[in-house]
């Protein structure tokens, strides 16, 4: 393809603009569009303005996973200015993004006067496009980009994130973003959970979660969103989740038969539903079960015990 004609400006179904990407064939935050989609369910769900409105002197760190068009990005720039402009103390904001190719970006600098949300922003991202960072005038705002896998780029980063925006494209075509190893990274960035810190995204598949659990973080579900009725937010605290997972979706992820990201070995099934099955945000719901499993001989296997937890379960009487 020639340069630029791997994205086009869309108009979603409900008359929102966005852009599609003719190599994956996918419309971005369809049908809501992108600005829609970055305020509801980033820039809402995580509370930015109230979080900005602080006498804090530590800049707030936010994790920008998958830059893309910057839409997510330049929603919380502009929630910055928001909560500046109610005349309470606000505290500083370092955005920290990361993005494996910039030729999206590149489209939207150079279609800006079709997009929106551009507008009288394209000298910001211009030089964050060239220099890999922009200071707004009074210093206050940082934004760094770092270039390349985030697999690689995520130990990059300085700052310890206190949220986290991640919006790469879907499981179905970047499978490797919403892998065990990538939400590793991620946790890793946390000072392994030490540092509070929230994640939202918009997937709400069973993988995802199962990625997201067995790396340490604990899930929970996140707002509706255009045609997703369910998305995902994840923790290194449980109390920072506004609706956990709980029992029905734990009992649920026990009897599904899509519970990891394919391809995946069974010696990995195993060990990954081992690190669910003593996830300190289920034990509660099975602690006497699994005290049960332990009393057997040969509990080694995880699939041994859901065999048997099943079995369990079904022997209930109803309630």
């Amino acid at each position: 393809m020639k340069p630029f004609e791997t994205f086009e400006v869309v108009r979603t179904a409900s008359g929102e603009i966005s852009i599609r990407n003719n190599v994956v064939n996918e419309v971005m935050h369809n049908p809501v569009g992108p600005w829609a989609e970055a305020n509801l369910l980033y820039i809402e769900a995580s509370k930015l303005v109230q979080q900005l409105i602080s006498e804090e002197q530590h800049p707030l760190v936010l994790f920008d996973v998958g830059l893309g068009a910057a839409a997510n990005a330049l929603a919380a720039l502009s929630a910055f200015v928001r909560a500046k402009e109610t005349g309470h103390p606000c505290r500083p904001l370092t955005i920290v993004s990361f993005e494996n190719d910039l030729s999206l970006l590149a489209f939207v600098i150079d279609n800006a006067e079709k997009i929106p949300y551009m507008a009288g922003r394209t000298h910001i991202l211009q030089h964050l496009l060239e220099h890999h960072s922009w200071t707004s005038p009074d210093g206050a705002l940082n934004w760094y980009l770092h270039e390349g896998d985030f697999l690689k780029t995520a130990e990059c980063a300085q700052q310890k994130p206190d949220i986290v925006f991640f919006d790469p494209y879907s499981p179905a075509v970047n499978g490797d973003m919403w892998s065990v190893d990538a939400f590793s990274k991620l946790y890793a960035c946390t000072n392994f959970g030490n540092h509070p810190c929230t994640v939202y995204t918009y997937s709400r598949a069973t993988p995802v979660r199962t990625s997201m659990l067995a790396s340490g973080f604990f899930v929970g579900n996140g707002p509706t969103s255009g045609l997703k009725n369910e998305t995902t937010q994840a923790a290194t605290h449980l109390q920072l989740l506004t609706d956990p997972l709980g029992y029905r979706w734990f009992i649920r992820w026990l009897r599904s038969h899509k519970r990891f990201q394919e391809p995946c070995d069974n010696k990995t099934k195993d060990l990954l539903t081992s690190r669910i099955l003593n996830h300190q945000q289920f034990m509660k719901h099975h602690k006497d079960a699994l005290l049960d499993w332990k009393m057997l001989e040969q509990p080694s296997e995880s699939e041994n015990y859901l065999g048997w937890f099943l079995a369990r379960e079904n022997a209930r009487p109803a309630t």
